[in-house]
């Protein structure tokens, strides 16, 4: 891809393909993720134990926990995950899109932290 960029006339960095097409300059490349299929699958943990739709928790029930506890289960998960990984890959799996979510919880307190600059 021989993208270019320019400037859009409100200051805003654009990139233009070979075809002329415009779009703003993202800061990330989405394409570095290993899969589309996981990022859904930890959205479904998050869809599966929201009361809403059945599960156990209110929606944003992990907000209301501190970061130690996110950390807790974060490891948890992991360790557990490492554990079936060789013996039940199914389990493993669902240990690790767990921690996942964990992880997430963690980077959302963390960013709100004072001093956080993310």
């Amino acid at each position: 891809m021989n993208n270019t960029t320019e400037t859009s006339v409100l200051g805003h960095e654009l990139e233009v393909n070979e075809n002329g097409g415009k779009s703003s300059k993202l800061n990330a490349d989405w394409t570095l993720l290993p899969s589309v299929y996981d990022l859904r699958e930890i959205i479904k943990v998050l869809t599966e134990n929201c009361d809403e739709y059945g599960g156990d928790y209110p929606r944003d029930n992990w907000k209301k926990l501190d970061l130690e506890s996110h950390i807790n289960h974060l490891v948890d998960h992991s360790m557990m995950g490492m554990y079936f990984a060789k013996s039940d890959a199914h389990i493993a799996y669902e240990e690790l899109t767990h921690a996942v979510c964990r992880a997430l919880f963690c980077l959302y307190q963390l960013r709100r932290q004072e001093g956080c600059n993310k």
